[in-house]
């Protein structure tokens, strides 16, 4: 029987609606609480930044989802990694989310806050054939 909390796309990449889900609640209060603080612009391009970092970085996205580190070090290294050089409302997202152990879904975040923030901006995307 078929798992059915996971889809497959058409590139053969399983989609975990549960984590999509989770990750679009955080991805709408993220983004609603950087448009309160006037901050949506500038916490969009350090989140992008982030997600970025971690791809070209593997062993940053392999620290922040790992199990090895309990919650209380993964957010002292949040905060010595990032304390000074992210906004504090992005950082403080990802302290939540590994006091919550959910790092791993940080990309997923990244992508629903993506499609509220080109909403709001009114960028609809388009496919050129």
């Amino acid at each position: 029987m078929a798992d059915s909390s996971q889809k497959t796309t058409a590139f053969a990449e399983p989609v975990n609606i549960g984590a999509q889900s989770v990750a679009a609640a955080y991805a709408k209060a993220f983004f609603a609480a950087a448009q309160k603080t006037g901050v949506l612009d500038t916490v969009a391009a350090e989140f992008n930044a982030l997600v970025d970092s971690t791809d070209r970085h593997q062993k940053l996205a392999d620290v922040l989802a790992s199990n090895m580190f309990g919650p209380e070090r993964k957010v002292e290294m949040i905060d010595r990694a990032f304390g000074k050089r992210a906004h504090p409302l992005l950082v403080n997202l990802m302290k939540v989310l590994a006091k919550h152990d959910r790092s791993y879904i940080l990309r997923p975040i990244q992508q629903q806050f993506e499609k509220l923030y080109n909403r709001a901006r009114g960028r609809v995307p388009v496919r050129v054939v």
